[in-house]
């Protein structure tokens, strides 16, 4: 019998606002002054970091505050929910933090905040008092606001964002819900190894391929042919405005599409019963797209993106998610005696020189990733005994 604990997460939903003129004026308003709030505290620190001064905190910053509403060219502050410019500068405190914490022990730096620009990622976070009721969502200071409900919230709604997508203007709901997760026992036909690719976007150990849909590439002749014609349009003009919208929402789309796909993907190896473990190869993605002539084939797979959602949902389903070590020679070892070749990337059939097996090459990499995996998890304790088959795959 599978025992099961109850353990607390966190979801968020997304939906589609359909504001009114005033209500929009209110997203763009708020908006704009979460970024001029943002700005001149990041100027603050700046300024702090470049003098070698003690860099100012989250209550130096939001003690400027009052100090900022009550002068006359900034007096219009005062009409945004304070909560609201608060937590832009809660936002910026966390970056700079993260920044320098990860310098002082030396690991690879996310990076300093940068400014922000008026139209890039415009959005605006409140912290609580968020309520939602018959389609409609609560915002203070703006009111109730119509949402297009395409499934039910669930557990406690803890904070929402209101970003601007394209044309659009989107609400995306934190929610805080307790789900009761499987306990399984791990045994070694229960363990898979994938291997993701380019061409063939999953390989795994159990013989299944999944080919890449490659959507940006499919989509790529069109956005060239958009993207001349924006091109040839006087900028600033109402045709270019016309045309930069239509590249947004190619781009929006070829970005929803890829998210469909590895969301389905994830699902579809995380829900099967017959694994319990799935292991993967722990790639340097920031590292492989330097290459030229495969960063944009590499960055449209979205490797990382996936990895992110395997990893969550194996937790919420009480499944173990490993990455083998990334120096691991999963293409180059035989999978039947382990000797070692080179492969170079051409060549797609491995050929041992040795015992003479012929396999795929990714499936090949799959089952010696999953190998891998399988050990590390019999070192640290977490797998029991179990069966292979006599392909040397587990039995699903």
């Amino acid at each position: 019998m599978i025992q099961a604990m109850k353990k607390r997460i966190y979801i968020t939903y997304k939906y589609r606002l359909d504001p009114t003129k005033e209500q929009q004026n209110f997203f763009a308003q708020f908006a704009g002054s979460v970024r001029f709030v943002f700005n001149k505290s990041l100027e603050k620190i700046k300024q702090a970091v470049d003098a070698g001064l003690k860099i100012p905190t989250y209550t130096d910053l939001t003690k400027r505050l009052p100090y900022m509403k009550a002068q006359e060219e900034t007096a219009w502050l005062s009409t945004i929910h304070s909560q609201i410019l608060q937590q832009g500068i809660k936002d910026l405190s966390e970056g700079v933090d993260a920044f320098f914490s990860q310098k002082k022990q030396k690991k690879s730096s996310r990076g300093f905040p940068k400014f922000k620009k008026k139209g890039q990622r415009e959005s605006f976070r409140y912290p609580q008092s968020i309520r939602c009721k018959d389609g409609k969502v609560y915002l203070p200071k703006i009111g109730w606001v119509r949402y297009r409900d395409s499934r039910p919230i669930e557990g406690v709604i803890k904070q929402a964002a209101v970003k601007l997508i394209g044309q659009h203007w989107y609400v995306c709901i934190a929610c805080s819900i307790e789900i009761e997760v499987p306990e399984f026992h791990i045994t070694e036909d229960t363990v898979l190894g994938i291997d993701v690719g380019i061409k063939n976007y999953i390989s795994a150990s159990d013989g299944m391929k999944i080919d890449n849909p490659s959507h940006l590439k499919h989509m790529l002749e069109k956005l060239r042919h958009l993207s001349k014609s924006l091109s040839r349009k006087k900028k600033g003009s109402k045709n270019w405005f016309k045309m930069r919208a239509k590249i947004q929402r190619l781009h929006i789309r070829i970005t929803n599409c890829r998210r469909d796909f590895l969301h389905k993907q994830s699902t579809v190896l995380t829900d099967n019963q017959g694994v319990r473990a799935i292991c993967i190869e722990n790639l340097s993605i920031a590292g492989m797209v330097k290459n030229r002539k495969l960063a944009r084939a590499i960055s449209d797979a979205s490797w990382g993106t996936f990895y992110e959602f395997l990893k969550y949902k194996c937790e919420w389903r009480g499944k173990k998610f490993l990455k083998v070590d990334r120096f691991y020679p999963s293409s180059k070892l035989c999978s039947s005696c382990g000797n070692k070749q080179d492969m170079p990337l051409h060549v797609r059939v491995f050929d041992c020189t040795a015992c003479g097996m012929k396999l795929d090459r990714d499936i090949n990499a799959s089952i010696n990733i999953r190998s891998a995996g399988t050990s590390e998890l019999i070192s640290c304790g977490e797998i029991r005994a179990g069966g292979l088959n006599e392909a040397g795959i587990g039995s699903f």
